[in-house]
This record gives C-alpha cells, structure tokens and sequence, in this order.
C-alpha cells in the first residue's frame, strides 16, 4: 500500500492531503504551504481521495517528473539555494545513489546525472 493511501485510511474523513516536497503529509494545505516555503521550489501536491495512485505508485511518472526538475536546475548557483531534502528527494526519484546524502556530494551527483540528459 502507498503511503498516501495508508494516510487516506488513517483519516476516513479526508477527501484530500496536501505533500509537500520533503514527503510531509497534511490535512489543511494552508499547513502544507507554511511548511513548504522552508524549501526553494516551495511545492504542495494535493492528494484526493480515489486518485491517491496517481504520481505515488507510478515510477516511471517520478522519475520523468524528477528528470524535468533536474533539466531546470542551475547548479552553477550557491549551492547554499539548494536544500538538502529537495536533493534527497530528487535523487531517490532519478535512482541515485550516494554514500553520505550529503548536500555537496548529492548535488555532484545530480549535476552529473543533468550533464548526460
């Protein structure tokens, strides 16, 4: 079972959940959204009950989603614009793997990875 599913059975009253990018889930998005300006793409999924499959279960949209936001991104900034969550997530997305998750080794990896896109 997905986790959104698994949330949406913990709380039968919610027609919806809001996620943010570091893999929060809320039951109010104004909640989502305060949570959500923490990180640079400040993104919030709304969940709705019975389409809860959409993105969760399907690897093959994370990752094409994953590789769109990899494209996008300009690693030539201060690396310090990058939050490590945001990185984390992106790389367990693409399948990358590093020995550490940290920041700098997570952006050399992803800087790779945009390289041969």
């Amino acid at each position: 079972m997905g986790k959104i599913k698994s949330y949406f059975n913990s709380y039968p009253e919610a027609d919806q959940l809001y996620e943010t990018s570091d893999g929060q889930v809320f039951l109010e998005k104004e909640k989502a959204k305060t949570h959500a300006q923490r990180f640079k793409d400040g993104k919030v999924i709304t969940h709705v009950r019975g389409r809860e499959e959409n993105t969760e279960e399907c690897p093959e949209i994370i990752k094409a989603q994953a590789e769109e936001k990899l494209r996008t991104m300009d690693f030539t900034e201060d690396a310090k614009t990058f939050e490590q969550p945001e990185l984390l997530a992106l790389a367990k997305a693409l399948g990358v793997v590093t020995p550490d998750n940290k920041k700098a080794t997570l952006i050399a990896a992803l800087y790779e990875i945009q390289s041969q896109l």
